[in-house]
């Protein structure tokens, strides 16, 4: 049975997938401005557009989860790659004296997801595992309440942090 494409959304994603990467080359290529200048603002802008991305692609994940199945086996595989990478890239640093490297930093790099290193995946796996809950709570909801839901948590984990944080 052939699966159905939703072609906008993909483009969606793909331009969240770029916002983010956008933030990650502003917020980790060491820009920092003392006073307001045309410079900080395009940062400052970049970096309201990380969230948006991420706020994006949480989204749309959860669109396409309302109808998934929860697996375990899902949880541990992603758990495995995000290690699999985290010790990969660490011994790739460590081999090439990329940073000075303390015992308990490489520790942490061998158990990021114990650490939460990665915040986003941590808070990815969270949201997975609460799926099913979440799915029935939201199938429960009138059209309208859905609607109401959606503001409040828009409001709540979009705007609010987007703009005042």
């Amino acid at each position: 049975m052939k699966k159905e494409r939703f072609s906008n959304i993909e483009l969606l994603r793909i331009f969240s997938i770029m916002l983010i990467i956008s933030f990650h080359y502003v917020f980790k290529g060491g820009f920092y401005f003392e006073t307001v200048t045309v410079n900080k603002i395009i940062v400052d802008v970049f970096t309201m557009f990380g969230e948006l991305g991420v706020n994006l692609f949480v989204l749309i994940t959860g669109y396409f989860m309302i109808h998934g199945t929860f697996r375990w086996k899902k949880v541990i595989y992603l758990m495995i790659e995000v290690q699999f990478y985290n010790v990969l890239t660490f011994l790739i640093a460590y081999r090439g004296n990329m940073s000075g490297l303390l015992a308990d930093l490489t520790f942490q790099n061998f158990f990021p997801n114990i650490y939460g290193m990665y915040w986003f995946v941590v808070c990815y796996l969270l949201l997975y595992i609460m799926s099913p809950y979440l799915n029935r709570l939201i199938k429960g909801m009138s059209k309208r309440e859905n609607e109401k839901f959606l503001v409040i948590c828009l409001g709540l984990w979009c705007v609010i942090p987007t703009f005042l944080v």
